[in-house]
């Protein structure tokens, strides 16, 4: 059985590629993106399961031509996996209301992912969608890692209400996940 952490991985390469067979493999039927509500405008990216997952990968690959997503860490804990990525690609397509700029981007994000029974069931991300299309390549967002912080301490918030109540007393630890997202100085 393919592990939590390599499975959540596999998703950007998805979201690359497009690859229909792929998304079939590792997006749960029921797979809910909690990140598709920004765009009320199109019905596709809100669909559950991989119908949802093509959705958004397509409008993503729509807007920047040459997508690629750079793994800076990750961390995995009983179906829970967040990784910090820097998606970048020159912005080509309408984003968020954002028109075409031309530019390269450098996109720092944060995902959380919920895997269970080898699949993608729940998807949560902090990414600073405006900054990605008006600031030039390699830009970083200031508020990046305090952004970070606070949706892994609202993440494990409710992980943590979760076990009590729904996992009959299996937990998580906090300092790992924490310690993912900590500043090096």
């Amino acid at each position: 059985m393919t592990s939590p952490k390599a499975v959540a991985l596999e998703s950007f390469r998805l979201i690359e590629t497009g690859d229909a067979e792929l998304a079939r493999r590792i997006i749960a039927p029921h797979f809910v993106n909690q990140e598709a509500d920004d765009d009320p405008d199109d019905p596709g990216r809100q669909l559950p399961g991989p119908a949802g997952f093509m959705a958004t990968s397509q409008w993503l690959r729509d807007a920047f031509s040459d997508l690629r997503f750079e793994l800076q860490e990750a961390v995995s804990e009983e179906g829970f996996v967040m990784a910090a990525a820097i998606m970048t690609g020159e912005h080509v397509g309408p984003f968020n209301g954002i028109e075409p700029t031309g530019k390269r981007i450098s996109h720092q994000q944060v995902h959380i992912f919920r895997v269970a029974a080898g699949q993608i069931t729940h998807h949560r991300a902090v990414r600073d969608d405006l900054g990605c299309c008006s600031s030039s390549a390699g830009a970083r967002a200031p508020s990046f890692r305090v952004e970070a912080r606070r949706l892994a301490d609202q993440a494990i918030h409710r992980a943590h209400s979760r076990t009590r109540t729904d996992t009959g007393g299996v937990s998580m630890s906090t300092t790992t996940i924490r310690d993912v997202l900590r500043c090096s100085g």
